[in-house]
Formats: structure tokens, sequence, C-alpha cells
């Protein structure tokens, strides 16, 4: 009966199997084979880069093939693994190389050691003695390898410490840099940088992350990574990468998985996003838009998405449907079917309307800009007002001073000229602090000014383009804090049913984030809708499919 042959190799890296020199061992592999008049197997197992120390190659790696395939039959009992030495296949310890050992003979299976040209099986003359030096040899490798990785964790502790105190200890670092020469310093590769500042930009904009690498990829910029093309996963890895603001966390390695080590080291690398930019793009990835899943396409068909919300507290869920030819899209509790809750659908287009012809009547930022007036009113006459004072502590500083210079002995007068211009410094200093306290006030109202015509400017752009419909969609995340759809209240229900003889659908409620609530109650057939002002009133909003449109009844 020929006895068929397989070979198991395991190595840490592809750099050790070419030192080991793979031929050499092929050979002495095919010698074993050739002496023993076994039958090599094709079948060839081998674990690159997997440890035995932590057993993985016995839990996951090729080894655990191996296993499974004797277990089940598929190796038949009689069969030789062919091994450079014991501990190529555990290095976990006496008792667990041993009882890998043990349960490779009971399955029938010999193990051969080309380092030794030893020969285990379960029936050998000298059973004891075998055992004993497998043991020996398991003992020694988990010594070895216990050393190493005490050495290693040491390297890496001493590696991290220098890190810490802003020395490069590696080439290694984020794409878009490279290490300087003399190992001093950080470069920048523009190119990549201008790419890593784009991604950051589209993204805070509110295109999502597939929109962003399809719109790379078109324009023929390659990724730096291996597949050369991005995609989703890439741009979110990078919009991820707390390296762009110059931070890096040291890791370690923890049941498999890498976790941080110690406190983030700030400022190692040069930063090449503002905190300000990556804090915004952070809460668009972590807030309600994310979580409701941001668009796979370049469509924003939901242009209120990450923002709608279901009385129950559930969120509203965009669906699609195609009846004839013709697509119908309607908002609906994600949890209308898995809970006790009883909203209706809403048509997706009518609310639409409904809530941009809301959004254009409201004054987005009129406390804080008369704030903002008045405090620049406020600094101004402040600043008159010291000025004034400084002037005549001026005036008094001169009399001081001529009559000091016909008394010059005067302790009265000297002791006064020392006040005068003690003062005069401090009005000087006071002048200065609030011309740049105003300054800074009125570049505070500029910006929100500015903003309020962006709002405005990019509310009126939505329907032009995808890429304006993406920034309204990151504008109102910002801005606003939710849109709630419920059931319509019964008093105001019975007074608007009087008013305009129609029933009511129910009521879309907008939260700003200053706390203001617009509630719009929606009759049925979305014919009309009427916005509840804080009086108690109701200014109507007529549909329009041509414009915005809207009158006060």
């Amino acid at each position: 009966m020929t006895t068929i042959a397989y070979s198991y190799t395991r190595l840490s890296t592809e750099k050790q199997l070419k030192g080991h020199g793979e031929e050499r061992q092929r050979k002495a592999i095919e010698q074993a084979c050739l002496e023993h008049g076994w039958t090599l197997s094709e079948q060839t197992f081998s674990d690159l880069g997997v440890s035995a120390w932590k057993g993985l190659n016995r839990q996951s790696g090729a080894l655990s093939e191996f296993l499974t395939l004797a277990r089940n039959g598929s190796i038949e009992a009689g069969s030789v693994l062919i091994v450079e030495n014991g501990d190529r296949l555990s290095r976990e310890g006496v008792q667990k190389a041993l009882r890998l050992l043990l349960e490779l003979l009971d399955l029938g299976v010999h193990v051969y050691t080309l380092s030794d040209n030893k020969l285990y099986t379960d029936d050998g003359q000298n059973a004891m003695l075998d055992l004993m030096q497998w043991m020996m040899v398991a003992q020694r490798a988990y010594e070895e390898s216990a050393m190493k990785s005490v050495r290693i964790l040491a390297v890496k502790d001493k590696a991290k410490e220098l890190m810490r105190q802003g020395v490069i200890v590696t080439r290694k670092c984020p794409a878009w840099l490279h290490v300087s020469a003399d190992k001093s310093h950080f470069e920048l590769i523009d190119e990549r940088v201008k790419v890593v500042q784009m991604v950051f930009k589209l993204y805070s904009e509110g295109y999502s992350t597939k929109p962003i690498a399809l719109k790379l990829n078109e324009q023929g910029i390659p990724y730096w990574g291996s597949s050369k093309t991005w995609t989703y996963i890439t741009v979110r890895n990078l919009l991820k990468n707390r390296a762009v603001i110059g931070e890096l966390q040291p890791l370690k390695r923890l049941n498999g998985k890498d976790v941080p080590d110690g406190e983030v080291i700030k400022d190692y690398y040069p930063s090449i996003i503002s905190k300000e930019l990556y804090a915004r793009c952070l809460t668009l990835r972590t807030s309600k838009a994310t979580s409701s899943g941001r668009l796979s396409n370049n469509a924003m068909a939901n242009l209120f998405r990450g923002l709608l919300k279901c009385q129950c507290g559930s969120g509203m869920a965009l669906n699609s449907s195609i009846v004839k030819g013709k697509r119908y899209s309607s908002l609906r509790c994600s949890q209308l079917r898995s809970a006790d809750c009883k909203s209706k659908n809403w048509h997706y287009g009518n609310v639409e309307s409904i809530v941009m012809i809301a959004l254009h009547n409201i004054d987005w930022e009129l406390n804080s800009t008369q704030d903002s007036a008045q405090s620049i009113r406020d600094l101004e006459q402040r600043i008159e007002l010291t000025k004034a004072e400084l002037v005549d502590v001026q005036k008094m500083a001169e009399s001081a001073e001529e009559a000091l210079l016909l008394a010059p002995s005067s302790a009265r007068l000297a002791k006064r000229l020392a006040e005068c211009e003690t003062r005069e410094a401090e009005l000087e200093r006071l002048v200065e602090s609030l011309n740049q306290e105003l300054t800074t006030e009125k570049a505070k109202s500029l910006v929100r000014e500015n903003e309020l015509e962006t709002i405005q400017q990019v509310l009126e752009d939505v329907a032009n383009d995808d890429g304006a419909r993406f920034k309204a969609n990151a504008l109102l995340n910002r801005k606003l804090k939710s849109i709630t759809f419920s059931q319509a209240d019964s008093y105001y229900t019975q007074q608007l049913t009087e008013f305009s003889n129609t029933p009511m659908h129910g009521v879309i409620t907008i939260e700003l984030n200053n706390g203001k609530l617009i509630e719009i109650e929606v009759c049925e057939g979305y014919r009309s809708s009427f916005v509840r002002e804080d009086d108690g009133s109701f200014t109507e909003i007529e549909l329009d499919i041509n414009r915005y449109q809207r009158r006060v009844s």
C-alpha cells in the first residue's frame, strides 16, 4: 500500500521563507519521500505569517485545514505529515504541543521531522522516549517564543516612548507624507495632500463616500494603495484617519486585535486638515445622517436624510416603487411593521415642497444677528467713552508735569503725575483691547451675514443639480435638529377643518438647533398646509408644482 506524504510549512514572513531556502527545503522533502518510499501529495499546506505561539495556525490556519481533513477521513490513516521541526506545528508549550501530536497520531497520521529525520508513530518501539523528545523540543520552542515576545514588546515600548518625544522611529507613515532623508522630519507629498483636502471638503458639503470615490476615479486621480482606484471603503478609511490633523494613536495587539495603547500623540504629523473641518466631517459620520445610511449613488433622493423622525421615536424611511413606469416615493416609519406604530405614509414630493417653503420663510439667525448688532454698538460706545477719558487723563498729566517743573521737590505733584501716567497706560490698553474685540465681533457679524446668504442660496439651488442637493442636506443637518411626522392635534384639527373644509393628514414639526419649532398642519391630499404661528394663528402654505409660493390667510 502506497503511503501518501503531505508537507506543512509555517514561517513568519515571506523574507524568512526565501532566506531559509525554499528550493533546499523542497529537495529535503522529496529526498525524505524517496528514502522512505512515500508518495508526495500535490496538496501542500503552508502558513505564512501565522503564529504558532498563540496557536493561530491550529485554530484558523493551514494546519487547522489539515486537521479538519484528517478528522473527516479525507486524509487517509497511515499518511505522513512532513515538517521541518516540531516547533513548526506548535509553540504553545508542552501540554498543547503534546496534545496536538497525540491527536494526529490518534487520527492515524504519522509526523516526520526533517531536522533530525525522525518519524513519530503511534506504535513505535521507543514511544515514551519519542514523546519526551517531542516535549523537550516544545518546551524549548515555547521559551524562545516567550523571550522573543518580551524583547519585541520592549523594543515597541521604547519606540512608543521616543515617538511621544517627537522622534521619528520608522519610515512608515501616512500615504501623503514621507520621511526626510536624515529622518528628522516629515515632508508633504503635495499632490496627495490636495486629494485628501478635496475628500474632506466634498464630504463636509454633503457628498457621501461612494460619490466621492466615483468623482476621484472620473478625474483620473489614482489611489495610492495597491488597488490604484478609489472605493467607498478607501474614502471612509481616509475620513476616519486622525493623522490628517496630526495625531498618532499608538496601538498594541490584544486578543488578535489592535487596540489603543496610551494617550494619543498630538501634533506628531504635519496637520493637513483643520480641526474644525475634521470635527464637521466626524459629526456627519456619527450623526443621525450617518446612522440612517448615506446614499450609495450620485443621487440625493431624500433631501432631509438624517433628520426625519416618526412620532414614535423611530426614523422615517424613504421607500420607492415603480407603477406603470412611473416612480412613486413615500416616507413611512421604519418600525411600522415591527412595532405598534400606527403612523401614516407621507408623499415625499409634497413633503419636500411643504418643508422647503417653510424653510424659505424663516429668519434663521434673527436673534443672533440682532444681538451682534447691539454688541457692536455697545463696543463702539465704550471705545468712544474710553477715548474721551484718555484725553482728559492726558491733559491732567500734562498739567501735573508743567507744575512739577515749577516745583520739582513737590512729592504731591510727583505722585499725581505718576497716577496719571498709570491710568493713561491702563486706558490705552483698554482701547486697544476694545478695538480688537470690536474687530472680532464685526468679523463674526460678517460671517453670519455671509452664512445667511449661503443658506438662502443653497435652498434656492436644490432643484438645479445633485451637488446642490448634497450641500443642502449637509447644511440642513447642521441647522436642524429634526423633522418629525405625527398625527394632527385634535384641537387645531377642528379649527383648521372648519376653516379649510378639508380633513387633516398630520403634522410636520421642524426643530431648529436653536430650539425654535415650526409646526405645519397638513391637509389630506396635500392641497394646502398651515404653519402654526406663536400667537396661535395660522399661515397657509399653498403648493405650486412650478414654484414655491406662500400667502397669508
